[in-house]
């Protein structure tokens, strides 16, 4: 018998949940209103795929094995007549930022110097941003961020130097971005800041963010 009478406990507490179920869902002022919370799910999809930051790189300059060379991981582009040196005087945050400048009072305005990183294209996107902090001093020759992406043979597949925007004078530390779209055969990613002429160019804080 106990067996029994747990048994029609059981479905007694049943009926009553399917009956309450039956008001939440029914009655206007308790229903249960998806569209009240599709925004917040609109929200969270938008957030988790518009862009990932990528990480674990040295794009803020701080990691140094050689502080009369360049920032680990960094190289260069460009003639020798332009260098490419960190500056721990003037810089946007942290210990050091990369100066380019000319090496000589005669400029060789064909010429230009340019620090880049290079960046395994395994991010699956559609675009690719870099953003950094630049300050200019004297510039005549427009600057700009360099953002490059070469295929697995080494064809340019997209690329964009910002030097069409005609960044040029004298300014103190403002940040600057550029955006390019991300091909299907992507193999790297080339980031970088290019200077040519007179003048002083200083570049830091380098961000990379991958747009879905």
């Amino acid at each position: 018998m106990s067996f029994f009478k747990r048994q029609g406990a059981w479905v007694c507490l049943l009926v009553i949940g399917l009956a309450i179920v039956c008001v939440c869902a029914f009655h206007p002022k308790s229903r249960f209103n998806i569209e009240n919370y599709l925004p917040m799910l609109n929200c969270s999809a938008e957030n988790d795929t518009s862009t990932f930051v990528l990480t674990g790189y040295n794009f803020g300059f701080e990691t140094v094995t050689y502080p009369t060379g360049l920032p680990d991981g960094w190289n260069r582009w460009g003639s020798l007549s332009y260098a490419c040196k960190l500056d721990s005087v003037e810089k946007h945050s942290g210990k050091y930022s990369i100066r380019i400048e000319s090496r000589s009072k005669e400029i060789a305005t064909e010429g230009f110097g340019c620090p880049f990183f290079a960046i395994p294209a395994k991010y699956a996107g559609k675009t690719v941003t870099v953003k950094a902090f630049m300050k200019l001093e004297d510039v005549e020759i427009p600057i700009g961020l360099l953002l490059r992406i070469d295929d697995n043979k080494g064809n340019i597949v997209a690329f964009d130097n910002m030097q069409q925007r005609e960044i040029t004078g004298t300014c103190d530390w403002r940040e600057y971005s550029v955006t390019v779209d991300l091909p299907p055969n992507a193999k790297t990613i080339y980031i970088g800041a290019i200077h040519s002429g007179k003048g002083k160019l200083w570049v830091d804080d380098f961000q990379v963010l991958i747009g879905r």
